[in-house]
């Protein structure tokens, strides 16, 4: 995966978390409940895991395509190709991971201010 199509990918993504975080805000007169934050928090997770699991399955089908087209390889550039494939994968799961950290934060404040405010 190139840093372009790794670039194009986290900002979809980021996009998309974005889009959910504003869709998942209740107008101002409605608090939401406990189990309302809890459940927009569960959903969040998924939807998050979700485009991990995505991301890393292209990184593979992309190897997989790879591997059809070159046609035999030898046990050197088997190797070669496999190490680079675990590095991109290992880059987005990085990545991903970063983002986990953010959203994290993000929801244990919700939360810390939602304990506060009821």
């Amino acid at each position: 995966m190139t840093s372009n199509t790794f670039n194009q990918l986290f900002d979809a993504y980021q996009q998309k978390a974005v889009e959910t975080s504003v869709a998942s805000v209740s107008p101002m007169e409605e608090k939401p409940t406990w189990l309302l934050l809890l459940q927009r928090h569960v959903q969040e997770w998924k939807q998050h895991y979700g485009r991990e699991s995505q991301a890393i399955e292209e990184v593979r089908d992309n190897y997989q395509r790879i591997r059809r087209q070159a046609g035999p390889l030898s046990p050197g550039q088997q190797l070669a190709i496999r190490t680079d494939e675990d590095r991109q994968s290992g880059e987005v799961t990085m990545s991903f991971q970063a983002k986990r950290d953010l959203i994290w934060a993000r929801q244990q404040q919700e939360l810390n201010s939602f304990r506060y405010s009821a």
